[in-house]
């Protein structure tokens, strides 16, 4: 058994304040530079102002180019701050850090304690992962998804069975990375975790992972 957090918590807590500090230092004080952002933006105030949180929509026409997860965060952060560019940067920004957090965690499981801390700070200074955690943009949501469906997967997979908890959270963070944006979502696990069974022969993780179940709460 893999212990989750047993004295890491000096080491969550400083990447966890860490990052998040990075990712909304003066946040809100450039305006939007980037044509995604200011659509992005919109589409979320629209839902606000309007009421309506199904059917995203863009200049008065309804607008599908992305799937509607990131736009909801959006929503949500400008009930809670107000609407100004710091609110609808804020879910890039926490994602970002809990994507730090994910990882440390991830190198932990595959490696020890050290190598995944170093693995997050890596990650939390690299600059695209810096750049995306700081835009309106919808790439930190799928990124998220994906970092916690392969944790919770290799997580799962070394323990004697496959935990009872474990289930939920790993079909969960599927469904989200495919709200975030698409098929891509299912897609991009999918080429890691199907060979992943299939190299090392671990048929009983298909059985204990309940993809029946799975399928119901994808």
């Amino acid at each position: 058994s893999i212990p989750l957090f047993q004295n890491d918590f000096v080491l969550i807590l400083f990447l966890l304040v860490f990052s998040l500090s990075l990712y909304t230092f003066k946040l809100g004080d450039c305006p939007f530079f980037n044509p995604d952002e200011g659509i992005h933006a919109q589409v979320a105030k629209n839902m606000v102002v309007d009421g309506d949180w199904i059917t995203p929509r863009f200049n008065g026409q309804n607008f599908y180019d992305k799937p509607i997860l990131y736009y909801w965060l959006n929503a949500l952060s400008f009930k809670l701050f107000g609407i100004n560019e710091f609110a609808a940067r804020f879910p890039s920004a926490l994602l970002g850090a809990l994507g730090v957090l994910v990882t440390f965690l991830l190198g932990k499981a595959l490696y020890d304690r050290w190598t995944g801390f170093m693995g997050a700070v890596i990650l939390s200074v690299s600059f695209e992962y810096l750049f995306l955690s700081r835009l309106v943009v919808h790439d930190i949501s799928l990124t998220f998804g994906i970092l916690l469906s392969l944790f919770l997967f290799y997580y799962g997979s070394q323990q004697h069975k496959v935990p009872a908890w474990v289930i939920p959270l790993f079909y969960g963070s599927l469904a989200w990375s495919v709200l975030a944006k698409g098929p891509l979502g299912l897609v991009l696990p999918g080429m890691i975790i199907v060979p992943y069974i299939i190299l090392t022969k671990s048929w009983r993780l298909i059985k204990e992972l309940r993809p029946r179940l799975g399928m119901i709460i994808f």
